[in-house]
């Protein structure tokens, strides 16, 4: 039976989350602006990331950037708080020794635990996206490329994240229908037998 309250959504920070790069001197006080895209967009996020924590859907971020700029810039609009933990460079490197550039999947792997707990992994990167869906059991992946019109995560990107943590309600909710149809015929076929005598 699928457990939504295992299921992971791994997001990747800079143009992903963010927008842009974010860096050492990007000022808190103009983070939502410069980094985020603004008001709308970060309302945008908020909005996804609360649909998720509510439909059970741990959330962490997996970056290259440094976990201390992921942590500062998440906090400075206020979105910090829908994230069970964030992951920078030094976690990476540590979660595959000696690589050159450390792939998110081994990271990931051990975040998930369990190669059977639903996975979705958002990143501008399309060699992170094809690296993290060779993952058993086919995570679900979602390639935020880039664009000069808008960076980071839009809406289409959000409705997506969306669908695939209420897909997986509905099939646990299917699940656990079956299940107590289940008993309930096993209950009434050890019952049947004993109202014939």
């Amino acid at each position: 039976m699928l457990s939504l309250g295992a299921a992971l959504a791994a997001f990747d920070f800079d143009q992903t989350l963010a927008c842009i790069e974010v860096g050492y001197f990007n000022q808190s006080e103009t983070m939502r602006d410069q980094a985020f895209g603004g008001a709308q967009r970060v309302g945008m996020l908020a909005a996804m990331l609360a649909e998720l924590c509510s439909l059970g859907v741990r959330c962490v971020v997996v970056s290259y950037n440094s976990k201390a700029t992921v942590d500062r810039a998440l906090r400075a609009v206020g979105l910090a708080k829908y994230f069970a933990s964030t992951h920078g460079h030094d976690e990476l490197a540590a979660a595959q020794p000696g690589a050159m550039l450390p792939s998110k999947s081994a990271l990931l792997a051990q975040l998930r635990g369990d190669a059977a707990t639903p996975l979705c992994f958002v990143d501008d990167d399309v060699r992170n996206v094809l690296d993290v869906g060779s993952l058993p059991n086919a995570p679900r992946t979602i390639h935020v490329a880039r664009s000069k019109r808008a960076g980071g995560m839009q809406r289409e990107h959000c409705d997506a994240c969306v669908q695939w943590a209420g897909s997986l309600q509905a099939a646990s909710e299917t699940d656990a229908l079956c299940e107590e149809k289940l008993a309930v015929a096993a209950e009434e076929s050890f019952a049947s037998p004993l109202q014939r005598h």
